[in-house]
């Protein structure tokens, strides 16, 4: 199946090179990396303003839609990663993604503590669906059966600790104290088995997930002893373990999600940025990095977690 990417190429960049996507498509499916209202210096736009933020990331998110062929009416989620000030403030920001995207999109607001460019308020992933292959869905409560392909389980700060059915307990996010329940933002592989293997290795735990031509992998560090940048090389270590075990390299990655703890500097993403993007080349995967309130597992500073999707065709940039 043929790939895409729409690289960085000048709409908006970070402060450091990556080799990364604005996005990538593979077949019926498209990722997004994080959207954020920076402009082509990496200059923050509208400082802390989160409703003139959400409408240029809307923009971006519309062109590099354009770029890959995809319409905007085959959004199956956006993920709105934020540092609203208030419910009333999340609630004006959703009312302006609702409007441009119609009631059939799955808006799912998550509230960070910050972000690591000074007067970011909101960074956005993009999830893309022309068909049945993958479902995307959330639950206060996780679904039964073996069909799921991936997790991001979400509590609030009271919650933590508790029981969640998920592989790997530790790698719980907080969610901090405004919101109310558990949410699973999960995606699955409908009538399809998908298998799941958990191990712990010298303390780093990873979780590997497998349905066909579908894979996700899981990874953190248990050792408190590390620091965010030490936590980072062990889940990579691991990760290029477990990726030459199945026949699989980091040019099958579509998507890569990484959640630490960390304070609002750009030096703590890309100090574990800088050892990610070892992994890949350009045009590269679509990955989104930010900070979160914490772990279920305290001494646990970072967890990624990447998809991926077995080649069996060419790569191709996006015009």
């Amino acid at each position: 199946m043929t790939r895409r990417f729409v690289p960085f190429d000048g709409l908006w960049s970070m402060a450091i090179d990556v080799p990364y996507s604005y996005l990538l498509r593979d077949g019926d499916l498209a990722w997004s990396c994080g959207q954020l209202a920076l402009d082509s210096t990496s200059k923050v736009m509208y400082p802390d303003d989160l409703a003139s933020q959400s409408h240029v990331v809307i923009e971006y998110v519309e062109q590099i839609l354009a770029r890959a062929e995809l319409s905007a009416e085959n959004v199956t989620r956006l993920y709105l990663y934020h540092a609203a000030p208030s419910r009333e403030a999340e609630q004006s920001m959703l009312s302006i993604f609702r409007q441009r995207f119609g009631p059939l999109v799955d808006l799912q607001p998550i509230a960070v503590p910050h972000f690591y460019y000074d007067g970011v308020m909101l960074e956005v992933d993009v999830w893309w669906s022309n068909g049945d292959a993958l479902r995307w869905g959330s639950s206060s409560h996780p679904p039964a059966g073996t069909t799921r392909l991936s997790e991001h389980c979400i509590v609030p700060t009271a919650q933590l600790g508790s029981d969640v059915d998920v592989p790997d307990p530790g790698a719980v996010i907080d969610g901090g104290s405004r919101i109310d329940d558990m949410v699973l933002l999960h995606i699955d592989v409908p009538a399809r088995a998908v298998t799941t293997e958990v191990l712990d290795i010298g303390g780093t735990v990873s979780v590997l997930r497998r349905c066909g031509e579908y894979t996700w992998l899981q990874g953190r560090s248990a050792d408190a002893s590390l620091g965010l940048v030490g936590q980072t090389e062990a889940v990579m270590a691991r990760f290029d373990d477990v990726l030459e075990a199945i026949g699989l390299g980091y040019g099958d990655v579509a998507k890569s999600t990484t959640h630490y703890v960390g304070g609002s500097s750009a030096d703590e993403l890309h100090g574990n940025m800088s050892v990610r993007n070892q992994r890949y080349s350009k045009p590269g995967p679509a990955s989104t990095g930010l900070p979160v309130f914490g772990f279920a597992d305290p001494a646990s500073k970072v967890v990624v977690d990447i998809t991926l999707v077995r080649r069996d065709g060419p790569d191709i940039g996006a015009e």
